[in-house]
């Protein structure tokens, strides 16, 4: 395990817990090339982290995953929860025009944002005036400002919007951010406080793992169950290693809808020969539970399999390779052969998900697979409809039920087979203050500091 880590690890010197001096330093994990609008791609944590901090939306989330000001210095909800009123702030760099137009751009029909599914109920977005911007829905949506605040409804263009921070220089993966300071009494005799400069390198989890542990670094963020093995050969004081307590969606989602894997039979079997339990205890997070699904193992060889060896689309890193082992296992006991293949593989018969949930609402994890989104994967048209039914229902009760009947429908599909919830790790030296956990995932980089 310890051959995973660049030779340079392993004769560093341990991180202590007194912050590096100078800009704070940050790891995300992951890749960023072009910034993009969350309409035309997904938004990963390394993405996620430099876009929230250089553009946000009208309101976003703080360092405890509840709702604060972003673009919007206030807002309204009226009391049927049908019209959102919010009120840009003075000196924002997208006033209530621009802004309307990116949001209704986010949830055109044209638009990828994963967000879209459940974004519905929203009937029209308009300007009311230059300062003011109006949404309204079709049917209440509780955790509409929960959605609003998630990095994929982030008011961009080109890279940039109105965030607390400004990109003063990026190097490759090195983006130098800045944080003009407020002085805590004004004096127009004083001389404005220094920014606050935050340096965040986005870079594979061992480089960031390895200049953590050089004591480089304050803080390593956007840990997945993928990379969590080198935390452990890395010897990083368990006190350092911080997880959120997200919810989501970790599972495999099957991308075939012919052959063998056509028969929602199939994929049930497939489904219910995964061992759970072993499978969290192998991703080794306290209190990690499996997904509890209904019926017992299947007895081996009870139908025919498939006649090439499926294909499993993982990430890279030791624990999608353990994982990948485990699920290869449990397969062959039923007769099915495995191989693992690359997330970007568009031959692959399956894919890992691996998703925080954006919102407490429990149609987010059906919509995900809404037939509009899926692509050429295979998905539940009686799932569509019952979620349809539930955007329009005209009782909580009555949206209840018909979500329980869209559950249910995915479930029968055999389309999507949950495994645990979602991991998100951290490092956090202890001199960094602002860093909390939470149920988001979330971590604005203008609430940490030393």
């Amino acid at each position: 395990m310890r051959r995973l880590l660049p030779l340079a690890l392993l004769t560093l010197a341990g991180c202590g817990e007194r912050a590096p001096e100078g800009p704070i330093d940050v790891s995300v994990i992951g890749n960023v090339g072009e910034l993009p609008s969350p309409v035309r791609a997904p938004i990963d944590a390394a993405t996620g982290l430099i876009l929230g901090s250089i553009a946000q939306g009208l309101v976003r989330l703080d360092a405890t995953g509840q709702i604060e000001a972003g673009l919007a210095a206030r807002w309204d909800v009226s009391d049927d929860g049908l019209y959102y009123t919010f009120r840009i702030a003075d000196g924002a760099p997208i006033d209530a025009e621009e802004a309307a137009r990116l949001l209704r751009r986010a949830i055109d029909r044209r638009s990828d944002n994963l967000l879209k599914p459940v974004l519905g109920a929203i009937e029209e977005i308009v300007a009311v005036t230059p300062e003011v911007i109006e949404i309204r829905l079709s049917a209440p949506r509780a955790d509409m400002l929960q959605l609003l605040a998630a990095p994929e409804m982030a008011l961009a263009r080109r890279g940039e919007g109105g965030g607390p921070f400004r990109l003063e220089k990026r190097d490759g993966p090195r983006f130098r951010l800045l944080l003009p300071q407020t002085p805590a009494t004004p004096d127009a005799d004083a001389e404005p406080p220094p920014p606050k400069v935050v340096t965040v390198h986005a870079e594979w989890a061992s480089k960031a793992v390895a200049r953590y542990v050089a004591g480089l670094g304050s803080l390593v963020t956007g840990g997945t169950f993928a990379d969590l093995p080198l935390v452990a050969a890395a010897e990083v004081d368990a006190r350092q290693l911080r997880y959120d307590p997200v919810h989501g969606l970790f599972g495999l989602r099957v991308m075939r809808g012919s052959g063998w894997l056509g028969d929602p039979a199939n994929r049930l079997r497939l489904s219910r020969a995964i061992d759970r339990a072993r499978i969290a205890r192998l991703i080794g997070v306290p209190n990690l539970a499996p997904v509890a699904i209904a019926g017992g193992p299947p007895t081996a060889g009870a139908a025919p399999a498939p006649e090439e060896p499926l294909r499993i689309a993982l990430p890279p890193g030791a624990g999608a390779r353990l994982l990948f082992r485990q699920l290869q296992a449990d397969w062959r006991r039923i007769g099915v052969a495995a191989e693992m293949t690359t997330l970007d593989d568009s031959t692959a018969d399956i894919r890992l998900i691996d998703e925080v949930a954006p919102t407490e609402a429990e149609d987010w994890p059906i919509a995900r697979f809404a037939c509009a989104s899926s692509g050429a994967a295979p998905c539940s048209a009686d799932a569509d409809s019952a979620l349809d039914t539930a955007r329009t229902a005209p009782s909580p009760e009555a949206r209840a039920q018909a979500i329980a009947d869209a559950r249910a429908a995915l479930d029968a599909s055999g389309l999507f087979m949950g495994l645990t919830q979602p991991v998100r790790w951290s490092l956090v030296n202890p001199a960094l203050t602002g860093w909390q956990e939470n149920a988001r995932g979330a971590h604005p980089l203008d609430q940490v500091g030393r």
